[in-house]
């Protein structure tokens, strides 16, 4: 899992291992698929689903979603869980799992320009 420096923001290292988790197309289409799961949660039809986090997915329903073997699937939310950019909770048999909002939040602000690394940069 990520380390957060005292400051709150991520390092070099943490940001550089969330990216690098990203960059394969299996968990890039799986962060999709949770953000996008994720809206969708609000409606009523999925109301069970969402019992535990409005913004979880169960990672059976998940697997369906990305057409990605069970093995492989779970060795993709490990990595992308060790990046911190998705969290997992069990309820019960079940596991659930959600994108970590603010890691996303700090790699986007880090790809606008505003994000800062652990160290201070010098002017």
């Amino acid at each position: 899992m990520a380390m957060r420096t005292g400051t709150g923001a991520l390092s070099d290292e943490d940001l550089s291992r969330a990216f690098r988790a990203l960059g394969h197309p299996h968990r890039l289409t799986i962060v999709r698929a949770l953000l996008g799961r994720a809206v969708a949660c609000c409606t009523s039809e999925r109301a069970d689903d969402c019992r535990l986090d409005p913004a979880s997915c169960n990672v059976g329903d998940l697997g369906n979603l990305v057409d990605i073997a069970p093995s492989t699937l779970s060795h993709h939310l490990k990595e992308l869980q060790d990046a911190g950019i998705i969290e997992r909770a069990r309820d019960g048999r079940f596991l659930y799992c959600r994108v970590n909002q603010a890691m996303l939040d700090q790699l986007a602000a880090l790809l606008h320009g505003s994000g800062s690394s652990g160290e201070e940069r010098a002017a």
